[in-house]
């Protein structure tokens, strides 16, 4: 089963509620045989520095977006209107007491831990989740969300999401539609404000990791194999602005 929104790199969560450790502690994932283990390397806390703003250095180039305090906060703020969205719930899946939880790209860790109740249920991995997954406990729920522009291969990542999920659990991935609309046809007013969509569109092109894939994630999750496949549509709505 796979109920989700409309629409699931650099860094992953696993929260293992089972297991639950001293302290919420990152960790660098190393791979090795067919298991995942860690070691404490400088390097995948490396930084790099453009236009003023902080990128992560470890698999550079592969996520689009800064890490910095700016965009930390942006990613909150987010995480805020999406409780608003869901009536204060942190998901739409009816999940029950779930012991292995898996949150991919979880940017600052604020779902994650929430959804944990409290930090040492939590720990993090910095690793890549387009790269093959190697955990060899499956999970009861994995999730996702506001990963538009973060992923180039859909279909494979949610077929790994699929073959990593224990029978009867979940998979969830919430997004944007990365378009502007309205209901009575006053977004055309708002010219600059397409055009901004319509380069970052292209940007994700040619990026290669588009930003309209949510519309397909429906019809991706069937071809991965889940079932009763569920989409929500809910509307977020913009102030009026004439700068717009």
């Amino acid at each position: 089963m796979a109920p989700s929104a409309t629409v699931g790199n650099a860094l992953e969560v696993d929260v293992s509620i089972d297991t639950p450790v001293q302290a919420c502690k990152v960790y660098p994932a190393k791979r090795i045989s067919q298991e995942v283990e860690f070691t404490d390397t400088d390097s995948v806390y490396d930084e790099s520095y453009e236009n003023g703003r902080r990128y992560h250095a470890y698999h550079e180039g592969a996520y689009i977006l800064p890490n910095d305090k700016e965009e930390q906060d942006r990613m909150d703020i987010w995480h805020h209107i999406y409780l608003l969205l869901l009536r204060g719930e942190l998901c739409l899946a009816p999940v029950r007491n779930p012991r292995r939880v898996l949150d991919l790209g979880t940017g600052t860790g604020i779902w994650a831990i929430q959804f944990a109740k409290v930090p040492p249920n939590c720990t993090f991995e910095i690793d890549d989740f387009e790269t093959e997954w190697l955990y060899k406990t499956k999970f009861d729920y994995i999730h996702g969300r506001e990963l538009e522009g973060c992923v180039a291969d859909v279909e494979r990542l949610f077929q790994q999401a699929f073959e990593h999920l224990n029978s009867g659990g979940y998979f969830e991935f919430d997004g944007a539609y990365a378009r502007y609309c309205s209901d009575d046809g006053t977004d055309k007013k708002a010219k600059h404000l397409h055009l901004l969509t319509k380069y970052l569109s292209l940007a994700g092109v040619k990026f290669g990791k588009s930003v309209e894939k949510t519309l397909s994630w429906k019809d991706a999750m069937k071809k991965a194999g889940f079932v009763d496949v569920k989409e929500s549509v809910v509307k977020v709505v913009l102030p009026t602005s004439s700068a717009l």
